[in-house]
């Protein structure tokens, strides 16, 4: 059952977008970010809900999103309710799924017995519950293998090493899921960590050579507003990366 677009969409304005070179300028901590994980997250969680054009940033990113999904062959993307300032990926994949009945786009549901996330449909007006850390989840829709993931990112660095809120559920899945699906991180600049590198833990994710795929259009490797990345076993091998904004 398909429910209109705006009542789900905080994001849509005018159709008036910023650019991307208006989003490329060098981002600059209010704090001194610290070496300990723990802390580093709660730091860059505020900066993120602080950020005064955040709003701005989102409405950007649903565009970028947007035109770069046309260019996807998958049909099945598993995304993420956001939470904490999170960047909200559903109504530019919802436009997506739009334009053909197969599109499917699923939400996390964590296994309790496994701690793996199984994804299960989502559209707009589904029944939803809250999970044990009180975020939305489908309620009694069908499961199924994503063939690409969105996945929230607290922090990244450089090489696509990902900083997540700990819990280790994207790591577990991703070392469970056979074929890996083609995986896309996605944060603000400001979690931009130069020093960041993977614990022994952390699923590897894989730098690719696609990353200046927007620097046409004003965007730097220093700047990012988005990242994109992808799991596989060592470097120069398996998915590739995309920027995203």
């Amino acid at each position: 059952m398909r429910h209109g677009l705006a009542r789900f969409n905080p994001a849509v304005r005018r159709g008036c977008w910023p650019t991307i070179g208006a989003m490329s300028t060098t981002y600059r901590f209010s704090f001194e970010p610290s070496r300990d994980k723990r802390e580093l997250r709660r730091q860059l969680q505020a900066e993120r809900l602080a950020m005064v054009d955040r709003h701005q940033r989102a409405v950007h990113l649903q565009q970028v999103l947007r035109v770069w999904l046309v260019g996807r062959t998958e049909t099945s993307v598993g995304a993420y309710w956001p939470i904490k300032g999170e960047f909200d990926a559903l109504p530019a994949l919802y436009r997506w799924s739009e334009a053909d009945d197969a599109r499917r786009i699923g939400l996390p549901v964590i296994n309790r017995e496994t701690r793996q996330l199984r994804f299960h449909v989502w559209y707009p007006g589904c029944p939803m519950e809250d999970d044990a850390y009180g975020i939305p989840k489908p309620k009694e829709t069908a499961e199924f293998e994503p063939q690409m993931l969105l996945v929230p990112c607290v922090g990244y660095g450089p090489g696509g090493t990902r900083l997540g809120y700990g819990g280790g559920f994207y790591d577990r899945t991703l070392a469970a899921i056979s074929p890996k699906p083609y995986t896309v991180g996605v944060g603000y600049g400001h979690g931009y960590i130069p020093w960041r590198k993977p614990s022994r833990t952390t699923c590897r994710w894989t730098p690719s050579s696609t990353r200046t795929a927007w620097s046409g259009s004003g965007l730097n490797d220093d700047t990012p507003t988005g990242l994109g990345f992808g799991p596989g076993p060592g470097p120069g091998r398996g998915a590739k990366t995309v920027s995203l904004g």
